[in-house]
């Protein structure tokens, strides 16, 4: 984490991770292993840590949710913007991906098999590249 807070301070763009604090681990390294999980309860250390802080009823969840339906949908319903991004894609430009695997990541019929946490960060850093560069070059990000 030192390592990227310094890469990206060199940038000017600030970053934190806060689960990963020295004091955060220190708390979860000594806490009695049989408390740090349990099947009856999901994540109990946090839920008990963030109590004071947080609604009830996020805390009695008993897992993570599921975005893929939406995730489908949003795809579908924005198809002709994730086109017209793609066919004039600031990272493809700079040579950062191949834009056939992101338009048939974005675009095809059945994308089932899409990683869509990196689907989601390639177009994240789509965006950020076409906001703060009006030439990419990979020289220049």
């Amino acid at each position: 984490m030192r390592q990227l807070n310094d890469t990206t301070a060199h940038f000017g763009i600030p970053h934190e991770a806060p689960y990963l604090d020295d004091q955060v681990l220190d708390a979860c390294l000594a806490a009695d292993p049989a408390t740090r999980g349990t099947p009856f309860a999901y994540k109990p250390l946090l839920a008990e840590a963030l109590a004071p802080h947080m609604p009830a009823d996020l805390l009695r969840r008993t897992g993570k949710g599921d975005f893929t339906p939406d995730t489908h949908q949003g795809l579908a319903r924005h198809r002709a913007a994730l086109a017209a991004l793609i066919e004039d894609s600031a990272l493809a430009r700079a040579g950062l991906i191949d834009p056939d695997t992101l338009r048939r990541a974005c675009l095809g019929l059945y994308p089932a098999a899409t990683p869509y946490a990196a689907l989601d960060a390639t177009l994240a850093a789509e965006h950020w590249l076409r906001t703060h560069s009006t030439t990419p070059t990979p020289e220049g990000i």
